[in-house]
C-alpha cells in the first residue's frame, strides 16, 4: 500500500467518523455537516491527487510564470503617435514573435493584450 493510498484511507475513515457522529449525536445537523464536510473531503482528494502526481514529475498543477518563475512584459504603443492606418496588434506581436524567438525554442509567449498593449512572457 501506498503513502497516498494509506493517507487517503485514513481521512476517508475520518469522514466516515465524523458523519457517524453527527448522526448519532447531532441528528438535526446531520444534514448540513454532511453538505459541507463531502465536498471539502472531495476538493482535498482532488488536490492531494495533483500534489501527489506534481511531486513525482507526471503532471498535476500547471503552474504560472508567477509560481514557476520567469519575467511578464507589457508594452504599449504610443497612441499620440501617429499609427499605420492598417496597424493591429496581432502584426506587432507576430513581428515581436519572429524577433525574440524566431524558432520557439525558448517557449516565449506573445499576445496582443489591447489595441495598443501587447504582453510578453519570458520563462525561466
Amino acid at each position: 500500500m501506498t503513502t497516498w493510498n494509506l493517507v487517503l484511507l485514513i481521512a476517508l475513515i475520518a469522514l466516515v467518523a465524523v458523519l457517524y457522529a453527527a448522526n448519532r449525536f447531532m441528528k438535526t445537523f446531520f444534514w448540513r455537516i454532511t453538505f459541507c464536510l463531502v465536498p471539502l473531503f472531495l476538493a482535498a482528494v482532488a488536490v492531494g491527487a495533483a500534489t501527489y502526481r506534481y511531486d513525482r514529475g507526471e503532471g498535476g498543477f500547471k503552474l504560472g510564470v508567477d509560481l514557476v518563475g520567469g519575467t511578464i512584459l507589457v508594452y504599449e504603443v504610443d497612441p499620440s503617435k501617429e499609427l499605420q492606418a492598417n496597424y493591429k496588434p496581432e502584426q506587432l506581436a507576430a513581428a515581436l514573435k519572429r524577433r525574440i524567438d524566431p524558432n520557439d525554442l525558448k517557449n516565449v509567449t506573445i499576445r496582443p493584450v489591447s489595441n495598443t498593449r501587447v504582453e510578453i512572457i519570458l520563462p525561466t
